[in-house]
């Protein structure tokens, strides 16, 4: 795990592992999660309201050297952090005390995040349910989705929120500083100033509707959710860690019981306690939005119009949330070891999840929390790190990963080490075990020399992402800040000080650390909470809601149901009304010339092709042709980052599946160096870490070309030539051993069941291994559905026949690291290398020069069921989750080039836009939580994907009946969607190459393996008109909808599989009802041609028999 943003990676770290398992709707941008918007109703008088989204009529003031006052708006602390370049400057203003921090990112996107501290005593999940409210409606701005139109028309993809346990924040990212200007006094309106009312509760927080069941975009969230291991475990540390009076005890998300309850009048209520201007805090990254600019739209238009509603601030009774109430009471921790067990749904019971909580530092010493933050990385951040050696790289994990983290709280921190995939019969073991190892460690005391490694690596990495992702480090500590520092902001400048608080921590001694460990961990009193998977309790759960409903259909009666159905029907037509076209038509689309792209120059070692620049003159003067082709991209920074493309396209189908095992087991082996030295897995290890930035191997190039696998190593540029002898000995020189590999191999063979409790990832597989040929794509062959088979009769060979496992590996390298297989794309100051290419040469001379193969493609990996996609569907039952999931394929373009390819990009973003016509028909009515079109150009195919839906079917069923409406025109193709998608569009495109890497990125991408511009294809899109849209959505999406030119994928839950299975019958799919099996099932047929042979059984069958099979 990357912990290079240091002490201030406490805050980001958490919100990564609560987006992955609380679902409040977090900043992960995906079509299916988080930009919440819905509804409302009053009407609308332009001449009654303000319009927010005009330019400033005056021009803004230049900003002098040292000025501290900029109309109502004080400057509070200015500084730029040590080793960095970006500037950070905190305002706020005199007359309103909104806050403002803003700091000068390079780059094309700027980014906003709007951050209000909500503190909660009760699980009516008010934060939430407010998240979502916030966008459906202002009080000049009155109408559902009107901030996602225009945000879209603003060079954005929609907005964004997500809730923790003591903030919500809401986010926007555009291309360009002019459309974020625009948008900003709009979005503050929304926050500040939202509609509230009874109509969009109803359709987005909770309702009951006709039949007598719960629904609602937040309640099916929830539901989804509530039984997951994370949420209960996460809930059960909170009640055991916290009084009432301690609003941390809160779930925040809302429990179903409590949303069931709750009112829109409870919600005005939090609003109007915590949505105030003083409490809300603006933060922008990004250059292109420039300081004065920024300071002048808040002087002219946000601060009339906020001093228009609320003149007064902050009230005279006014406590600052957690700082001022009774949470900030210190919490007595008992001295006694505390242990609870939580049940969740899970058939496959063989695993469970350990979280082991500890009071923690105090919150504003800095020091000591970067301290448990480098001790969390020495204890937890490699194979050879004491606590992985100990319980997960052995033959029989324990875990698959144990990990330790942190959670900002007002007065103390919170500690908390979580353990995955351990075996049911160790779950109450572990939280001994893990504080018997620490109390050794601290026994034989720290490590000094690896300590030394690791405080080098932390100081790389905190001064990589400094240069390379500054608005992340920032956004950390901005929020940080605002919820617990000094409204001064020396608390925001000291938090910037890295090196200097590593500088401090470095003079600590073994005994320090020792001592250290012994205070927060090894004898510190704990609790344990263990997730415990149940078989039983998904009927359990499943009778107990079935007799609610039941119980609540009796209470209301037919009299009540009927007016629940009537309350529904009102509230999604005053929802749904048009927003006037006048408002759309006055927000202009930004100029494209405003958005300053990153130029990057580039070169080849290749002597046919003819390139010019002073890049490829560099190269051509170092040194001879290599016998393998490498793509050079220069950009100013301390850092290079050297990329291995290695082809997979020569493997045969037996091999394949071993891509997961060769990758995952890449940097821990034993390796025999070129210059006849000799390496054990741990000195490779630790050598690594001593030595670069980060290092890791996957599949592809930003999403596509998954039958490439990639190597890749980030390092300080004066490393360059020693970097490639270790990606030389890594390749050729490593030994694939029995002990190491069995160790790789039961990690895999542990997280299977983890990986098969996720609805939508295995809705995908399924998908993917309906209409891929797994012998001849590598990705598909190492996904979920072929590794249950592969894995554990990969282990059981290791154990009885270990030498055929290693001669496949060996065969496996030696076809993938062939010269006509191999890559490389080399990133970083190229002109002021010494020697770029001949580095090369003097590692890989011996290579023998070979004619460079083709980029192996998906489209000629296509299963016969995937080349003419017809009628079949498989539908897979997993007790594991509530709702379903589903995925839709049919025949689309191949090849960047192709000349539908504009037009049907475009038609995907008008169906996919928020509060377009898919967001409206489906998110909306609460068919699902998400939905959307994608588009595969590689593979040649398109989809449409469900995702959480109460019933996959009637969510498909609706997407059906909305894409012909569009196809005959029964559906009107309003013009503004489509200028607004197109304007997304530029910012889809700008966030490739958001920073100097990912510009690098894309230009190999551009040049090496799509052969084509993105740009070019930029242009060619903004010409795209309406009849071209309504060609590619009847020619192509409209067949995703037609059972005689597509196929489904879907999983679902029990209670509700039969009846979904049933109605995709009806539709005209044959279908096939399946379950997935234990490891290694051995009931499926074998040899399939188009390899959907897949690890589950057969539970009924309904209709023909698939065609893939």
């Amino acid at each position: 795990m990357d912990r290079c943003l240091s002490h201030l990676n406490i805050l980001s770290n958490h919100l990564d592992r609560l987006s992955e398992r609380s679902g409040h709707s977090f900043n992960q941008r995906s079509v299916y999660l988080s930009p919440i918007c819905s509804s409302f109703s009053t009407p609308y008088s332009p001449l009654k309201r303000m319009s927010l989204h005009t330019q400033p009529t005056t021009t803004p003031l230049p900003m002098e050297e040292g000025q501290t006052v900029y109309g109502n708006y004080e400057l509070v602390r200015s500084f730029t952090p040590p080793s960095s370049t970006v500037p950070i400057q905190k305002w706020r203003s005199t007359k309103t005390g909104l806050s403002v921090t803003w700091a000068g990112v390079p780059g094309p996107i700027v980014n906003g995040t709007f951050t209000v501290p909500t503190e909660i005593f009760d699980d009516t999940g008010r934060p939430h349910t407010l998240e979502h409210l916030i966008f459906l409606g202002s009080s000049s701005y009155p109408y559902k989705g009107i901030l996602d139109n225009l945000a879209n028309k603003s060079f954005a993809d929609g907005t964004n929120a997500w809730t923790d346990n003591d903030h919500t924040a809401y986010t926007i990212s555009c291309a360009g500083g002019e459309g974020f200007l625009k948008l900003l006094p709009v979005y503050i309106d929304h926050i500040l100033y939202p509609t509230l009312t009874k109509e969009s509760f109803v359709t987005e927080v909770h309702h009951v509707n006709e039949k007598g069941e719960n629904a609602g975009v937040v309640y099916a969230e929830m539901q989804a959710r509530e039984n997951g291991s994370g949420d209960l475990m996460a809930l059960k540390m909170q009640r055991i860690m916290y009084p009432q009076s301690n609003a941390y005890r809160s779930e925040t998300g809302g429990l179903m019981g409590a949303l069931r309850d709750l009112t829109v009048e409870k919600i005005k209520e939090y609003h109007s306690s915590l949505y105030l201007p003083h409490n809300l805090h603006l933060l922008i990254t990004g250059s292109s939005c420039p300081l004065p600019s920024l300071l002048h739209t808040l002087n002219e238009i946000v601060e009339p119009y906020i001093l228009s509603k609320t003149p007064s601030f902050p009230p005279a009774d006014w406590k600052r949330p957690f700082l001022e109430t009774s949470t900030k009471e210190p919490v007595e921790w008992s001295s006694e070891e505390k242990e609870e067990v939580v049940e969740f749904l899970e058939a496959d019971e063989s695993v469970g999840e350990v979280q082991i909580g500890f009071e923690g530092v105090k919150r504003e010493n800095l020091i000591d929390n970067l301290a448990i933050d480098v001790l969390t990385t020495y204890l937890t951040d490699s194979p050879i790190a004491p606590l992985n050696k100990e319980f997960v790289e052995i033959p029989e994990p324990l875990c698959t990963s144990i990990d330790l983290y942190t959670s900002n709280r007002v007065a103390v921190n919170e500690l908390a080490f979580y353990l995955s995939d351990v075996p049911a019969e160790q779950l109450d073991k572990m939280s001994g075990m893990v504080k018997k190892v620490l109390q050794n460690i601290v026994k034989e005391g720290i490590d000094m020399e690896r300590m030394g490694m690791v405080f080098r690596r932390e100081k790389r990495q905190t001064l990589h992402n400094l240069e390379a992702k500054p608005e992340g480090i920032i956004d950390a500590a901005v929020i940080s800040d605002l919820l617990y520092g000094n409204p001064n902001g020396e608390d925001l400048q000291e938090s910037h000080n890295f090196m200097r608080h590593y500088d401090e921590l470095e003079s600590w001694t073994s005994t320090d650390w020792s001592a250290f460990l012994d205070k927060y961990l090894a004898s510190a009193p704990s609790i344990t909470v263990i997730g415990k998977p149940s078989a039983a309790l998904a009927t359990k759960v499943e009778t107990a809601e079935k007799e609610r409903i039941k119980q609540q259909r009796k209470d209301l009666g037919e009299d009540g149901l009927r007016q629940k159905g009537e309350e529904l029907k009102a509230a999604k037509a005053a929802n749904d009304r048009e927003i006037p076209k006048e408002i759309l038509e006055s927000f202009q689309i930004p100029n494209v010339n405003s958005i300053s792209w990153i130029p990057v120059e580039t070169a080849v070692n290749d002597g046919k092709v003819s390139k010019k620049g002073q890049v490829q003159e560099c190269i051509a003067f170092d040194g001879e042709n290599l016998p393998f082709f490498i793509h050079f991209s220069h950009l100013q920074s301390n850092f290079l980052t050297l990329n291995v493309y290695l082809s997979t396209a020569d493997l045969p189908a037996d091999l394949r599946p071993y891509a997961s095992l060769w990758q995952d087991s890449f940097f821990s082996l034993p390796i025999k160096r070129a210059n006849g030295s000799e390496l054990s897995h741990e000195d490779v290890i630790n050598q690594l870490n001593d030595q670069t930035v980060q290092y890791y191997t996957d599949y592809g190039c930003a999403g596509a070309f998954q039958d490439l696998l990639r190597i890749q190593i980030k390092v300080e540029k004066h490393q360059y030539g020693s970097t490639i002898a270790w990606i030389r000995d890594l390749i050729w020189g490593s030994t694939f051993v029995k002990d190491r590999l069995e160790v790789t191999i039961a990690k895999l063979v542990q997280e299977l069941p983890q990986q098969k409790r996720d609805g939508s990832s295995v809705a995908r597989s399924v998908s993917e291994r309906m209409i891929m040929d797994e012998g001849k794509s590598t990705s598909v062959a190492n996904g979920l559905l072929r590794q249950l088979e592969f894995l554990p009769e990969v282990a059981t060979r290791l154990k009885d026949d270990p030498e055929s496992v290693i001669r496949d590996l060996e065969k496996f390298r030696e076809i993938i690291t062939a010269p006509r297989n191999l890559r490389v794309a080399v990133s970083g100051d190229i002109l002021n290398l010494s020697e770029p290419r001949s580095s090369w040469l003097k590692n890989f001379k011996a290579l023998p020069k070979s004619e460079l193969g083709a980029v192996p493609w998906s489209k000629d990996a296509l299963s016969p069921l995937g080349k003419a996609p017809s009628k079949s569907a498989v539908l897979v039952t997993l007790p594991s989750i509530e709702g379903s999931y589903s995925n839709h394929t049919a025949k689309g373009v191949v090849g960047w080039d192709h000349p539908d390819l504009p037009s049907l990009e475009v038609t995907k973003a008008v169906l996919n836009a928020l509060e377009s016509y898919l967001w409206k028909y489906i998110r909306g009515a609460g068919f699902a939580y998400g939905c959307g079109v994608t588009l595969s150009i590689e593979s040649g195919t398109v989809g449409f994907y469900v995702y959480r839906s109460p019933d996959a079917f009637k969510a498909f069923e609706e997407g059906a009946r909305v894409i012909r409406g569009l196809a005959d025109e029964t559906i009107k193709l309003d013009s503004n969607i489509v200028e607004a998608a197109k304007s997304s569009l530029v910012f889809a495109y700008a966030q490739k190459e958001k920073s100097l890497s990912s510009a690098c990125s894309l230009a190999f991408n551009n040049e090496v393996l799509k052969r084509s511009s993105s740009r070019d294809l930029l242009s060619r899109m903004q010409s795209v008109t309406k009849s071209e849209i309504l060609g590619a959505l009847r020619k192509y999406i409209l067949p995703i909808f037609d059972p005689a030119s597509s196929v489904v994928a879907c999983t679902s839950a029990p209670g509700k599989a039969e009846e979904i299975a049933n109605s995709f019958e009806t539709f005209g799919y044959a279908v096939e009802r399946r379950v997935l099996s234990g490891l290694g099932g051995d009931d499926e047929d074998s040899g399939s041609e188009s390899g959907s042979d897949m690890s589950y059984s057969d539970e009924s069958v309904s209709g023909s028999e698939s065609e893939s099979e």
